[in-house]
Order: structure tokens, then sequence, then C-alpha cells
């Protein structure tokens, strides 16, 4: 039994063939009432995140792109930094995996903790975030 309640979904563009059927499942959510779902322009939320953010929390130096898979590279600058340093490509499907998570773990927490609202909107240029927020409020009548 469906609770009546409104509901708002972010999903991460990725890319094709994921992007195609993420874009359908918006759809089918917006289809319902008092319910949005949005999907990024940018691949993945995390590509919302500053360079600066991302130095101040971890010290490395990242250029930020829209469509960069930013765990991935992170994750890799991480294992660059351990002693002694095994090439990506040796490591197994399992430990790359693990690193990724873990790179996404904190990149979700300590490096939007250094986000601000200038660095969001330098990011940001289209103001996705703010139109989420908009659409929240809105679906919760306020």
């Amino acid at each position: 039994m469906a609770l009546g309640l409104p509901e708002f979904h972010i999903l991460d563009r990725d890319v094709p063939p994921v992007s195609q059927t993420r874009h359908q499942i918006a759809a089918m959510v917006n289809s319902r009432a008092r319910c949005r779902a949005a999907v990024t322009s940018k691949r993945a939320l995390e590509n919302y995140l500053h360079r600066d953010a991302i130095f101040e929390a971890s010290g490395f130096s990242a250029e930020v792109t829209d469509a960069d898979d930013l765990p991935d590279l992170v994750a890799r600058r991480a294992n660059e930094r351990h002693e002694p340093v095994v090439p990506w490509d040796d490591l197994t499907h399992r430990a790359r995996k693990r690193l990724r998570y873990k790179a996404k773990r904190w990149l979700n927490t300590g490096a939007v903790e250094k986000m601000t609202a200038v660095r969001l909107a330098e990011r940001d240029g289209s103001c996705e975030v703010r139109s989420w927020l908009a659409t929240i409020a809105a679906i919760n009548g306020r």
C-alpha cells in the first residue's frame, strides 16, 4: 500500500547504456503524484565537488570535469601514495573495487565538508542543485 508521501530521487547520469536506463527510471518516478526524480547532467554527484575542496580534504590535486569517474581517479592516486606501490592494473578487481568504494565514501564526506556556496556555484553553473532543492520544497508544499 502506498503511503502517499512525497519522494525526490537524484540519479547519477553515469555513461551509456546506464544513462538511458536512468532517464527511463526518472520518467517513471515523475509520472507519480508528488514524486520527482532528476538525472544529473554530470556523470555523478561527486563531479559537483570543487578541486579546492578535494585538495583541502586530501592533499590530492585533481581537476574535476563533468565526465570523469572521480572515485576511480582518487582511488588510483591514493594507491600511488601507499608503500609499497602496487600498480593499479596489478591489483585484483576486488582490491580496486574496495579502494574505489573508500574513495567514493571519502569524497561524499570529507570533500563535501570543504564545499562552500561559492565553490558549488563554480562547479554548478546551471544551478542544478538549487533546482533540486526548489523541487523538494515544492513537492513538500513549501
